[in-house]
């Protein structure tokens, strides 16, 4: 009998009729590890070689045919056309083979094993999403189906070829595989394939043997296209949204621009950005702060940043009008209502605010009596004309103003509580002039360049006088600077000279004495009109009411009232 070793294999082959005699043990050497026996040349059974020597330590009957052994390893035959899958109901651990020649080649070791490798490359070949090996170097190693087909390529196009290649030709925009050969750690890349326009997420990994040398990279990839595509009309948006954002501040500073809102300090940007929220509500609106901080311009910028400013906006000053006739102001009168009525009777300042804003100036020199009327209109948006019995409703929003402290006001009894609560829904206060110092020199060139182009003129300030006036501190506020810059234009046409004459020749102030002084020759008359607008206006800007500054001058209010007047057209 003779026994064999086949080529390249791991076993070797006996006739059904040898025996271990007859097995040559160098052949140990060649690293063997089964004996299959063959009966009319075809497998009939299988012994681990190990066995056999365990037999032969034992000292038993070397003669013994393999035949007649009844030990053997169960094994099944794969023939062409078989899988291994299907052998796993043979309950077997070894497989047989054939090569093209029908000649047992192998032994094939644990083939459950073997069975979850072949199930894996059946799941991994169906996944739907696509999957790349590359070795070490960036070459490809596997490829699923359907990563090939999201390339437009055939598996076997692109096994053995350069990663590098595909993204040369622009197959692919950038590669996963060469990210991590790079950075040698995961990765996820967005890329941009050729074949049908496509973006695909990539994510990979490197893998590392037991030395942690990197041997492969595995890609996968996900379609990305319709979240690309969502994600560029979101971007787009986002743009619309920031052009349309950018429109809205440019129209918004030119509105502010127009009510001659003129700042650069930080506490009016605040109060810039307050109207920009508030001016689109119908809210009520309570502006608090000194005389002529530029009360009225917020006011005036709040409805013209509103959806009412194609509307009227009517201002009334509470105290520019006697008691008595500040409600027939307010409310109209019917025909003959009192004596002296127009006949055909006459709306009043609510009405005319129909659609738009009603700004009542100065709001904490009302009487009791019409803090109710007032109180009952913000309540229910309608009122009675004077004489009338109709109620009339008014679609108009209602910002008020005043100088006073209201809440000491209503602490004192002065002003109603409720009627101050319904005013101060949204509460503005603007801070004096003196400490917002940087917006100073922002009024002055306003200022100057209006008034130098109404009267003609060409008067500008050197970096003393715009000093000086920084550090001065404003009693009157920008009212009080505006009246001081025009009457720079029209009295200093020629210039100021020195900062050391600023305060004597514009405002009339004099550390060293008291009492009234002239820094130049000027008509009596002019003098004294002049002299009397400046002590009205200065009483005002000291006491806040028409009442204490004509207490204070020894004058009727009416008087002052008056002279408020006259000057308020004067600069208006």
């Amino acid at each position: 009998m003779h026994v064999k070793r086949k080529p390249n294999s791991n076993f070797i082959v006996a006739p059904d009729q040898a025996s271990l005699d007859d097995i040559d043990f160098d052949l140990l050497a060649a690293d063997v590890k089964y004996i299959l026996v063959e009966s009319n040349g075809k497998p009939f059974k299988l012994f681990s070689l190990a066995s056999m020597l365990q037999r032969c330590l034992k000292n038993e009957n070397l003669q013994e045919r393999f035949n007649d052994i009844k030990e053997e390893l169960p094994f099944a035959f794969l023939e062409e056309g078989h899988s291994l899958v299907e052998l796993d109901e043979l309950q077997t651990d070894y497989v047989l083979q054939l090569d093209g020649q029908n000649d047992i080649t192998e032994v094939i070791d644990n083939v459950r094993e073997k069975q979850k490798w072949v199930l894996f490359e059946e799941i991994i070949e169906n996944f739907q999403e696509e999957i790349f090996v590359t070795d070490r170097w960036g070459k490809v190693v596997f490829v699923n189906p359907r990563g090939a087909q999201i390339m437009g390529l055939k598996a076997s196009e692109m096994k053995g070829r350069m990663i590098q290649e595909l993204v040369n030709e622009g197959i692919i925009s950038r590669s996963g595989s060469l990210a991590v050969l790079e950075q040698k750690k995961k990765v996820d890349i967005l890329q941009f394939l050729k074949e049908g326009s496509k973006w695909r997420l990539c994510t990979g990994v490197p893998v590392y043997n037991s030395q942690k040398e990197l041997i492969l990279t595995l890609c996968t990839s996900k379609d990305m296209t319709e979240l690309v595509e969502i994600k560029k009309e979101l971007e787009d948006k986002v743009d619309e949204l920031k052009r349309k954002d950018s429109e809205l501040n440019n129209m918004q500073e030119e509105l502010f621009a127009q009510v001659n809102f003129i700042s650069k300090s930080p506490q009016m940007h605040k109060i810039k950005e307050e109207i920009k929220k508030i001016a689109p509500l119908d809210l009520t609106v309570l502006i608090q702060g000194e005389t002529g901080v530029g009360k009225e311009v917020v006011a005036r910028a709040i409805h013209a940043l509103s959806p009412r400013r194609q509307a009227p906006f009517i201002k009334i000053s509470c105290s520019a009008f006697p008691e008595s006739l500040i409600s027939s102001e307010l409310f109209g009168y019917e025909g003959g209502a009192f004596t002296g009525a127009d006949s055909k009777g006459r709306k009043g300042k609510i009405e005319l605010a129909e659609g738009g804003t009603l700004f009542l100036d100065e709001i904490g020199e009302i009487s009791p009596d019409l803090q109710v009327k007032l109180l009952e209109f913000l309540q229910d948006m309608e009122i009675f004309r004077i004489g009338g019995t109709k109620k009339i409703r008014v679609d108009t929003r209602v910002i008020a103003a005043t100088n006073r402290n209201l809440q000491k006001e209503v602490s004192d009894g002065n002003f109603r509580r409720d009627l101050y609560y319904r005013l101060n829904l949204i509460p503005i206060m603007i801070p004096p002039l003196r400490v917002r110092q940087e917006d100073i020199p922002a009024l002055i060139n306003y200022y100057l360049d209006l008034y130098n182009r109404k009267h003609n003129k060409n008067v500008a300030f050197d970096e003393q006088v715009i000093e000086e006036f920084v550090h001065y501190q404003w009693p009157g506020n920008v009212r009080e600077l505006e009246h001081v810059l025009e009457r720079a234009v029209v009295m200093h046409s020629n210039g100021l000279g020195s900062s050391r004459s600023f305060a004597q020749k514009l405002i009339g102030f004099n550390n060293d004495r008291e009492g009234v002084s002239c820094s130049e020759i000027i008509p009596y008359k002019e003098a004294k009109q002049q002299l009397e607008r400046e002590l009205v206006e200065k009483a005002y800007s000291v006491y806040g009411s028409t009442y204490k500054a004509a207490e204070a001058l020894g004058i009727a209010q009416s008087t002052v009232v008056r002279i408020l007047k006259r000057i308020r057209q004067r600069y208006n």
